[in-house]
């Protein structure tokens, strides 16, 4: 495991206020997350995936559509209340499972084909990115994706999404196969060489 010293994600504390509104980023509603949404899953580089992970799941709504093209997802989300609203979302799909989790450190025990990283990855310190590709390197399968997908804009957290997407990006057995850059936000396909 990991020999990275400090923090490594905000702490759950945080999500937990963030949670006591009912769509604190208006999942539901925004023309902004709908159309990311569209963007996210036409950057899946295959039409069909084996089993994705899908990391800070929120109340499923991402996690609906990845079911509809995935054999199997997991996905996770550190607000218990929030990833029991998921899973009541996704009770229909019997191949996908929703837990409580957050990364760096919760991942599904076997390999994946997929990881849709859709505005979660800068919650984690730079130390919690450096596992979070360790995690990546040891559940990726050669062939699988990585969709990362960010806000551009001003937030209080440990990172921004131009520096998780430059941190991403360098990784070498990655390979950028699309590239999205807009004023609101990133959105980047790598796959495993």
């Amino acid at each position: 495991m990991s020999s990275h010293a400090g923090p490594t994600r905000l702490a759950d504390a945080y999500f937990h206020e963030v949670w006591q509104e009912p769509d604190p980023w208006d999942f539901e509603d925004s023309w902004y997350e709908a159309r990311k949404r569209d963007l996210t899953l036409a950057a899946l580089p295959d039409q069909r995936v084996a089993h994705a992970f899908e990391p800070g799941c929120a109340q499923g709504i991402l996690t609906a559509r990845l079911a509809a093209r995935c054999d199997r997802v997991t996905a996770i989300d550190p607000v218990p209340e929030v990833a029991a609203r998921a899973r009541e979302r996704v009770r229909a799909d019997v191949d996908v499972e929703v837990r409580v989790g957050a990364l760096p450190d919760d991942w599904p025990e076997d390999p994946v084909d997929l990881v849709v990283a859709s505005e979660v990855l800068y919650y984690l310190s730079p130390a919690g990115m450096e596992v979070f590709v360790e995690r990546l390197d040891a559940a990726l399968d050669v062939g699988g994706a990585v969709v990362a997908v960010h806000w551009r804009g001003p937030t209080d957290y440990p990172q921004t999404g131009d520096e998780v997407h430059e941190r991403l990006g360098a990784v070498d057995w990655l390979a950028r196969t699309l590239h999205a850059e807009q004023d609101e936000f990133l959105l980047d396909t790598w796959v495993r060489t």
